[in-house]
């Protein structure tokens, strides 16, 4: 969401930008579909987020303020077979790119799927580039309503219904239009409960990958904007009255990572009765083993309590709480990217709980 907010906030003081915005990719590439890098004018030097980082950026920044087609709206393909100087992509891939030269006419459009991310919705944005350079968006709910922009072809919503199918982008051509559909997923919400070094890097690292990150703590000095500036919230409240005030729901993440063990489980137990699409909690082996059969006496049913992460964060030998913060963020993407998977760690606690009981 937050390239989306860089795209309105340029619009509003400049009245136009560049967007480039990956919609395919063939092979390694240094970046996934669907990565955007905005280019403020007038100097052009001024950008947020990135398509792959080194001379592939400076080439998109080039083609956004430089270029004599600048002001069309246009699909560019760049290999990633040579090297280009010492900053070159030796990716070996190749990336389709749509780069689009924005003004104040498309400010309503990407508030309004600001307004799709903050309420949790999923959309599609569909890019008509007609042969002109001239190009049209489209803004559509899930079941394909019209949100903003223009109407759609039935051609088109036929498309975006196979589209539903797919996390990625499609493209395809019309006559002689190129027509571009993007789903555009919830963010993933992460709740951070501890504000403590190991929360602070998970903080850090998460946000980078693309979390929307609340941190929780009861202290003062451990929850303030100045110690997680790339958090989205920070609740400086003890954790029962935060538990009151966060939303959870079966979408989001949570990390538990506070000072004692009495907080880590009244917070698991409470967290459990949203059915988070992730809980992980820090501990030692015993740790976990005791707060689990303490919350099984209590009566949380057991197959919720399979599926929490526990000891949270992949089997990497983490000792510092850096090392421990980077296996819990990497958990959190596995679990993103495959959700149906289960820590091998986490079924390993349960057999040895078995096995005592």
């Amino acid at each position: 969401m937050r390239i989306f907010e860089a795209v309105c906030t340029a619009l509003r003081e400049d009245g136009h930008a560049g967007l480039a915005t990956i919609v395919g990719t063939t092979g390694s590439t240094p970046a996934p579909s669907q990565s955007r890098m905005l280019i403020r004018w007038p100097d052009g030097a001024r950008s947020v987020g990135t398509v792959g980082g080194g001379c592939l950026d400076e080439s998109i920044r080039w083609c956004l303020t430089e270029d004599p087609a600048r002001a069309q709206t246009r699909m560019r393909s760049f290999e990633l077979n040579d090297e280009l100087g010492d900053t070159g992509l030796i990716c070996g891939g190749t990336v389709h790119v749509l780069l689009e030269t924005l003004d104040a006419s498309a400010l309503s459009l990407f508030e309004a799927i600001i307004t799709c991310y903050a309420s949790g919705q999923s959309a599609f944005l569909v890019t008509t580039v007609h042969p002109d350079g001239s190009a049209a968006k489209t803004l559509l709910n899930s079941d394909g309503a019209l949100i903003a922009g223009k109407p759609l072809s039935d051609f088109v919503l036929d498309a975006l219904l196979r589209a539903t199918q797919n996390e990625t982008p499609m493209r395809f051509k019309v006559n002689d239009e190129t027509i571009i559909i993007e789903p555009l997923l919830p963010d993933s919400p992460l709740f951070i409960f501890g504000g403590g070094h190991v929360g602070k890097v998970v903080s850090q690292c998460a946000a980078l990958a693309g979390f929307e990150v609340t941190v929780v703590d009861d202290r003062e000095t451990f929850a303030n904007r100045q110690r997680f500036p790339e958090a989205q919230h920070v609740l400086c409240e003890d954790f029962e009255t935060a538990l009151q005030h966060v939303n959870l729901t079966t979408a989001s993440y949570v990390v538990i990572v506070t000072r004692g063990h009495k907080h880590d489980e009244f917070i698991l137990e409470q967290t459990l009765r949203h059915d988070p699409k992730y809980v992980g909690m820090i501990g030692s082996k015993r740790k976990v083993l005791l707060t689990l059969r303490h919350l099984e006496t209590r009566g949380v049913p057991p197959e919720k309590l399979a599926t929490v992460h526990a000891p949270i964060g992949l089997p990497i030998g983490a000792l510092t709480a850096g090392e421990i913060g980077v296996s819990i963020v990497a958990e959190l993407i596995a679990e993103r990217r495959h959700p149906n998977r289960r820590s091998a760690t986490r079924h390993a606690e349960l057999k040895i709980k078995n096995m005592a009981e």
